[in-house]
């Protein structure tokens, strides 16, 4: 088994505005976040992907064990960046209900910069390499309708 771990922090403000295009209103938004990512890594090989064994899944059912494991082998990275998200909102009408639909990016020119250190078994600091990562862009499709039954299927309560 291979274990990867992060956690990302990510002050956002945003601005949004309503236009009108072809006669229909569109609520038009744009965030900017600085993100704050804590990525764990193994601090002798510098690896970022930790693998277990299947001696080591079962011995980890002690769960003191792993985190035992972890907190030996293991530090932590502190990256940094700024990214931008955009989207877009209107409302919809459709034979299944009234709604939204909306389109968003997120990470857009957002790349984390940090700092690695390598360990040797005295935990003497051996190397030190920067870090530089650019996070995917990616974009989000939502729909949410206010849906109700059929009238020809009459009331729940008349189930």
């Amino acid at each position: 088994m291979k274990l990867s771990a992060f956690l990302d922090v990510a002050p956002i403000i945003g601005y949004s505005s309503e236009i009108e295009l072809g006669g229909k209103a569109f609520s038009v938004g744009i965030a900017g976040k600085y993100i704050n990512r804590v990525r764990l890594y193994d601090k002798q090989t510098g690896s970022e992907t930790f693998s277990l064994n299947d001696a080591e899944i079962i011995e980890s059912i002690n769960l003191s064990k792993l985190i035992e494991r972890f907190e030996e082998d293991t530090n932590y990275m502190v990256m940094g960046g700024i990214g931008v998200d955009l989207g877009i909102l209107t409302t919809v009408e459709t034979g299944l209900g009234k709604g939204d639909i909306g389109f968003a990016l997120h990470n857009i020119g957002a790349t984390l910069s940090g700092k690695k250190d390598i360990f040797d078994n005295n935990n003497n600091i051996t190397d030190s390499e920067s870090i530089a990562r650019t996070i995917p862009v990616s974009g989000v499709l939502g729909v949410a309708l206010d849906t109700s039954l059929p009238e020809s299927w009459g009331s729940v309560s008349e189930m």
